[in-house]
């Protein structure tokens, strides 16, 4: 009697249970993706930010190479080589700045695969996204579920 009842109520929470888990899965793989693509922003304005940096340094240089070579054909020894050792200070700053650029990943956006569907479609990119994080939800619970079945039947048997 006790476990004809337990099967029951356990028959009557399974599916409120699967879609609990489904809904879970959908949660944690939008709130992965929209941190992947946080990631990929902060990135892509700290390449920015540094190409603009390693730019303004190389305007910097170009100065001060005229500046040298200016004060060299006027006869200003000593003013261009005090230039000269101001010049191999930003040198090695855009040494540093290359090395930073060269360590931040440039990657594209995985969300443009939504974006081009969506306008394949003619439908909201998001929308689309939540639907395929669905779906994505909804077929890893499923085959989870008929794994542990067939794992339950293999040891019955």
């Amino acid at each position: 009697m006790y476990s004809s009842l337990c099967g029951y109520a356990l028959l009557f929470l399974w599916p409120l249970l699967v879609v609990i888990s489904i809904a879970e899965t959908v949660g944690f793989i939008a709130t992965h993706s929209d941190e992947q693509q946080q990631r990929r922003t902060r990135s892509n304005q700290e390449y920015q930010a540094l190409q603009q940096q390693l730019n303004s340094l190389e305007h910097q240089s170009n100065t001060l190479n005229s500046l040298i070579n200016t004060d060299t054909n006027k006869g200003y020894r000593q003013r261009a080589i005090d230039t000269a050792a101001q010049l191999s200070t930003l040198e090695d700053q855009r040494t540093q700045l290359i090395e930073k650029l060269s360590t931040i990943e440039q990657t594209p956006s995985t969300q443009s695969a939504f974006n081009s569907l969506a306008n394949t479609l003619n439908t909201d990119p998001a929308k689309l996204q939540h639907i395929g994080f669905l779906a994505l939800a909804i077929i890893t619970d499923i085959v989870g579920l008929v794994a542990l079945l067939a794992f339950n039947a293999a040891a019955t048997a």
